[in-house]
C-alpha cells in the first residue's frame, strides 16, 4: 500500500492555476524530495495534502484512505504531520512546554500550568528531546533558541504524534552550514516506518536525502527520478539550475 497517493490534483486561486493536474505516489518508507524554482507550486501542493487548503480538483489518499476533504486535525489523527517554511512555535513558553503541548494534543487532552504535573506526557516529551538531541536545558524559552535549534524543535514536535507520513517544508532554509548539517542528520535518522515528502531548495541536501526526486515548474511536475536521472535531465538543468 502506498503511503501517499495524489491524483489529478489542481489548485486555482481566481484565475491563477497554482497547481495543475499533479499526480504522485509515495511508497511506504520512501524519502521523496520536491524541488523547483520559487512559485512552482510546491508549498501549495503541501497545503492541499495537509488540508490547510483544499484542492480545486483531484484527490489525496493516505495509506489507502481518502483524506481529500478532511480537516488538518483529522489528517493528523490519520498519521500525517508537517512543518512549515516559517517556524510555528510558542516563543514565550519553555522548550519542554512546547513539546508537552504537542504530546497532549495527540492525546486529546488539555493542559494547564504547571504542566509538569502531567507525568506521562512529561516523560514522553523528555524522551523526544533526548532522542533528537534537544534535552540540554529544556527550561529555556523558545525565543532564546537559535533559528537552527527552533527548526530542530519544530521537527521534534511534528514527531510527537508518531506520524506515518511527514511533510517537511524547506527544513534547512535560512540555516548556517552547521545548523543545516544537524537538521539533515536528524532527518536522516528518522526510522523507515515514517515516510517522508520534503520540499528543499538546497540541491546538496536534496540529493543527499532523497530516494526519489520530483521536479515542479509552473504548477506541474516536469520530471521524476533518482538523483542520477535528475542530474542528467536537460529540462531540469535549463529550468531549475539555470543551465542552457
Amino acid at each position: 500500500m502506498a503511503a501517499l497517493e495524489v491524483a489529478g490534483l489542481s489548485k486555482r486561486y481566481g484565475g491563477v492555476d497554482a497547481v495543475v493536474d499533479v499526480s504522485l505516489g509515495l511508497a511506504e518508507g520512501q524519502r521523496r524530495v520536491l524541488i523547483g524554482p520559487n512559485g512552482a507550486g510546491k508549498t501549495t501542493l503541501f497545503h492541499c495534502i495537509a488540508g490547510t487548503q483544499f484542492a480545486t480538483a483531484g484527490s489525496v489518499r493516505l495509506f489507502g484512505a481518502d483524506i481529500t476533504h478532511l480537516a488538518p486535525y483529522a489528517r493528523a489523527r490519520a498519521g500525517l504531520a508537517r512543518t512549515f517554511q516559517i517556524t510555528n512555535l510558542f516563543p514565550n513558553l519553555e522548550v519542554i512546554e512546547n513539546v508537552l503541548l504537542a504530546v497532549a494534543a495527540f492525546e486529546k487532552t488539555g493542559l494547564v500550568r504547571p504542566m509538569r504535573g502531567y507525568r506521562k506526557f512529561y516523560e514522553r516529551a523528555q524522551r523526544l528531546l533526548e532522542q533528537w538531541g534537544l534535552a540540554e536545558n529544556p527550561q529555556r524559552l523558545v525565543r532564546h533558541l537559535s533559528y537552527g535549534e527552533q527548526r530542530q524543535l519544530e521537527l521534534a514536535l511534528a514527531l510527537a504524534g508518531s506520524p506515518r507520513l511527514l511533510l517537511l517544508d524547506e527544513p534547512t532554509a535560512g540555516l548556517s552550514a552547521a545548523e543545516s548539517a544537524r537538521v539533515v542528520a536528524m532527518v536522516r535518522a528518522l526510522p523507515r516506518d515514517i515516510s517522508l515528502l520534503m520540499i528543499e531548495h538546497d540541491m546538496d541536501v536534496a540529493f543527499e536525502l532523497a530516494d526519489r526526486i520530483t521536479v515542479m515548474h509552473q504548477g506541474r511536475i516536469i520530471a521524476e527520478g533518482d538523483r542520477q536521472a535528475i542530474r542528467a535531465d536537460p529540462q531540469v538543468a535549463e529550468i531549475y539550475l539555470g543551465v542552457e
